[in-house]
């Protein structure tokens, strides 16, 4: 509660906003804000640092830093999430997340992770990302949930809601990225696992696998655990544990609020696999990250 009441009188308030509309224009924005523009649907014409004049068809999402320019115009509107990068960490200016990485503490060379696309540019992706339909629904949710809580604030925890928002936004950006990347592999496996992470707070059954994607379990089974190393539970309850351990360092959410993010529906259960995962219960794992960042600031 109090760090949520911290950043709701801090940057927060500033330093985030969403935008929806055919046109987007980052110029007013360029030099000192990321922007996360998603097509769900429908074409947009593009003009990328004056280089680039595509026609893209969505679903996709483009991750433009503050040294990009980037005008597109569309044919269904676009939702367009700008934000400085300390919403992630309070330690983050655009200098520091290019050259100082190796000062920072482990927490937060995690949290610096959730930029890499937004900091990494390569042929095959360079920014823009092509969402599968499981993560362009999600996607699409995550935004009207951040929309809402940004415009709102109808609680005292808006602050961590929304930025637990932009998190896993952040987090199926991450995914999609190495799809892309992933020189090879099974086309179906993929789409597993991008289910799984879409999904992540439903209560998911083998059943609903074998359902969605027309194989039998023993053959799904087998096909996943030959191309990851780990069954599909296995998958699905490690993306979870990571996800809330993302949540309960970088917010001030209650940890009950967090189990529900992550598809956990008791407590204790959630609490005796966070500690089986990182070592600690949730509250002893806040803490020990509450003061790495006290050090840090007493430094």
């Amino acid at each position: 509660m109090e760090q949520c009441i911290q950043e709701h009188h801090g940057y927060f308030s500033m330093d985030m906003n969403h935008v929806r509309g055919k046109r987007f224009d980052n110029r007013e924005c360029k030099d000192n804000r990321f922007c996360m523009i998603f097509l769900e649907r429908g074409t947009m014409e593009i003009r990328w640092d004056e280089r680039k004049k595509l026609l893209e068809s969505g679903p996709l999402l483009f991750c433009i830093n503050e040294k990009e320019h980037i005008s597109i115009q569309a044919s269904e509107p676009v939702e367009v999430v700008v934000f400085h990068p300390h919403v992630l960490n309070s330690a983050f200016d655009f200098g520091n997340i290019r050259e100082n990485k190796n000062k920072f503490s482990v927490s937060e060379q995690q949290d610096c992770y959730f930029l890499t696309p937004f900091l990494e540019r390569t042929k095959r992706t360079g920014g823009a990302y092509c969402m599968d339909g499981f993560s362009a629904k999600r996607v699409a949710v995550l935004i009207q949930q951040f929309e809402r809580e940004i415009t709102l604030q109808d609680t005292d925890y808006w602050p961590c809601r929304s930025r637990s928002c932009l998190m896993e936004i952040l987090s199926l950006v991450l995914n999609s990225k190495e799809e892309q990347e992933e020189d090879s592999g099974e086309k179906l496996i993929s789409e597993v696992r991008s289910y799984l992470i879409s999904h992540m707070e439903e209560k998911i059954k083998n059943s609903d696998l074998t359902k969605e994607f027309h194989k039998n379990r023993t053959d799904l089974s087998r096909l996943f655990l030959d191309e990851t190393g780990q069954t599909i539970m296995e998958y699905l309850k490690e993306q979870r544990m990571e996800f809330a351990a993302v949540l309960v360092r970088g917010t001030g959410l209650p940890f009950t609020v967090i189990m529900e993010r992550v598809g956990f529906f008791q407590y204790a259960y959630f609490s005796r696999s966070f500690k089986e995962y990182t070592g600690m219960s949730p509250r002893a794992y806040r803490r020990s990250y509450g003061e790495e960042e006290k050090e840090r600031q007493e430094a």
